[in-house]
C-alpha cells in the first residue's frame, strides 16, 4: 500500500454483521462438524509458533484451535502429555470438504438413500401383490398382473382405486 491508495475497508468478524437475506443460509460445514466432530489443528503440541495463529492461538492459559471445516473457534486446556514439538506445517495438513463440495456430498448421499427405500418399498409392494394376486386367483394373466404393478408404481393414481381393481381381479376371476 502507498500513499495515493486508501486503506482498505473495515471487514466485520464472521457472525457479527447483520444477515444480508432474511432466511437463514444452510451451512453443510457445521452439520458436518455436528456429526463427525471438529477438525482442530494441533492439539496435541507442546508449543505454538507465530505461523501457527492461523490456526491456533494461547490466551489466559486456554488454548484457542480454529475448525478448519465450520471455521469456528473452540477453547481448550493446553495438552498435559503432547505427542508433537509443534504442530503440522502446511504441507502436512489436508484440509476437510467445505462448502459446494460438502454439500454435493450430502446431496448424492441423500439421493442414493431416497433411491434405496424407493427400490426396497416397490420391490416389497410388487412382490406382495404377485404374490396375493397369484395365490387368490392362478388364472391371472400376465398382462393383468403387469398393469396392476404398473398402477401402484405410478404416483397419479389412488392407493384406493389401486386396491378396487386388485379386490375386482381376485373375486371376478
Amino acid at each position: 500500500m502507498n500513499a495515493d491508495t486508501p486503506p482498505p475497508e473495515h471487514l466485520a468478524a464472521p457472525g457479527t454483521e447483520k444477515p444480508r437475506r432474511f432466511r437463514p443460509k444452510l451451512r453443510y460445514e457445521l452439520i458436518g462438524c455436528g456429526l463427525h466432530g471438529h477438525e482442530l489443528l494441533g492439539t496435541d503440541a507442546a508449543a505454538l509458533r507465530p505461523e501457527d495463529e492461523l490456526f491456533a492461538r494461547e490466551s489466559g492459559g486456554l488454548r484457542w484451535y480454529r475448525c478448519m471445516r465450520c471455521d469456528s473457534w473452540v477453547a481448550l486446556t493446553p495438552p498435559d502429555h503432547p505427542t508433537r514439538k509443534y504442530p503440522p506445517s502446511r504441507e502436512e495438513i489436508t484440509l476437510p470438504l467445505r462448502g459446494k463440495p460438502l454439500r454435493n456430498r450430502y446431496v448424492l448421499r441423500l439421493i442414493a438413500v431416497d433411491r434405496l427405500v424407493h427400490f426396497l418399498a416397490l420391490g416389497g409392494l410388487a412382490t406382495v401383490v404377485f404374490c396375493h394376486v397369484n395365490g387368490a386367483s392362478p388364472e391371472l394373466t400376465d398382462d393383468e398382473a403387469f398393469t396392476l404393478v404398473m398402477d401402484v408404481a405410478s404416483t397419479n393414481i389412488d392407493l384406493s382405486t389401486i386396491a378396487e381393481r386388485l379386490r375386482l381381479t381376485t373375486t371376478t376371476n
